[in-house]
């Protein structure tokens, strides 16, 4: 299973790069990260497939985060998401990692 849920109190990249070893692989996405727009949906996955495709390369949790948030942002462009996704993804500086899944309100 390939979640991006993980303990409290825990690193979550760290989880989702041990999650991603296993067969079948499942993203777990909250509901309010799957129904705030078709846009943000999009956004999210490019971004969740992004830490798959990193997850094996090495970078520090940090590295990851914000090449994954780059990613999002490129996707946005293309799809030419509302502003105020934008808004969300530019504001991210990779920091929130070290935030626990249950606190974090995407």
């Amino acid at each position: 299973m390939c979640s991006i849920t993980g303990p409290a109190g825990s690193n979550w990249l760290t989880t989702v790069r041990a999650f991603c070893t296993q067969r079948p692989r499942v993203l777990r996405l909250a509901p309010h990260t799957i129904y705030f727009s078709r846009t943000w949906l999009a956004g999210t996955l490019v971004h969740e497939a992004c830490h798959i495709a990193y997850a094996a390369e090495g970078l520090t949790a940090l590295d990851e985060e914000r090449a994954c948030l780059a990613r999002q942002l490129q996707t946005a462009e293309k799809i030419r998401v509302p502003e105020r996704e934008t808004a969300r993804i530019t504001s991210a500086d990779g920091s929130h990692i070290e935030v626990p899944p249950r606190a974090l309100y995407w």
